[in-house]
């Protein structure tokens, strides 16, 4: 019985311990670059920037004259954060915004989140 609990116990280690292939997602383009699905990462990249211009969901410009036009608090950085879907075939890059670099009353008057009630339902 006790051989059989330390058993158990080793393998629930060797699972928690090991690395769960859809948590290791990239966390910077260098890793990308060194990675062997470095083709697929960078079609995903490919494809979220595209369909944002073609969104028209930003304006890219070089940064000397985004300076000269426009305050620099109204620039929103923004970095790509990397996930592979469930199923391997997919992977998938999305562009968030570091909100966290701006300030209330400063860079934005008021935030608001709709939230649905019933009654709108």
């Amino acid at each position: 019985m006790i051989k059989e609990i330390a058993t158990q116990d080793k393998m629930i280690s060797g699972i928690a311990s090991s690395p769960d292939p859809i948590a290791m997602n990239p966390t910077h383009y260098k890793d990308i670059m060194n990675s062997l699905e470095k083709h697929s990462w960078l079609l995903a990249i490919k494809d979220k920037l595209s369909s944002m211009n073609e969104e028209s969901v930003f304006k890219v410009v070089e940064m000397k004259s985004a300076l000269q036009e426009v305050k620099p608090d109204d620039i929103l950085s923004t970095r790509l954060v990397f996930s592979k879907k469930q199923n391997p075939d997919r992977f998938k890059a999305r562009q968030v915004a570091w909100g966290f670099r701006k300030t209330r009353d400063v860079n934005f008057p008021q935030t608001f989140a709709p939230t649905p009630t019933f009654g709108v339902l």
